[in-house]
């Protein structure tokens, strides 16, 4: 197996206990949740020092179709949280101007949630 296709994969498989450990933490109905298998990308940025490259900055991402229809979106697999968070198209900050955003009303599947998981009240 290739070195970045290990990497890959070894870090798929940690998002995916840890999805299924917060899962079964979350409810104890839950049931677990089946492997996916997601093509990673590796991207590596050089870290220059007087002109010189003394280390490098790797990540990984992937690209996740939410939603029906799919509204595509690339995210970077960050081991700190087991949370996707895309950014919402009502979102006018200059952040959210960087990036794709995700348009609910253009979904017939998207649900708009809270931090703890709840609902969104309709207003």
């Amino acid at each position: 197996m290739a070195k970045s296709n290990f990497y890959g994969t070894l870090l798929l498989l940690l998002f995916s206990c840890l999805f299924q450990a917060i899962s079964a933490n979350s409810s104890p109905a839950a049931q677990p949740l089946p492997l996916l298998r997601l093509p990673l990308h590796r991207e590596v940025v050089p870290v220059l020092r007087k002109g010189k490259v003394v280390s490098s900055k790797i990540s990984f991402s992937v690209a996740l179709s939410i939603g029906q229809p799919p509204q595509t979106f690339r995210a970077v697999m960050d081991t700190g949280s087991g949370h996707v968070i895309v950014p919402s198209e009502s979102c006018k900050s200059k952040a959210c101007a960087l990036h794709r955003r995700y348009n609910l009303s253009a979904s017939s599947t998207g649900l708009a949630i809270n931090a703890d998981g709840s609902q969104v009240e309709s207003s």
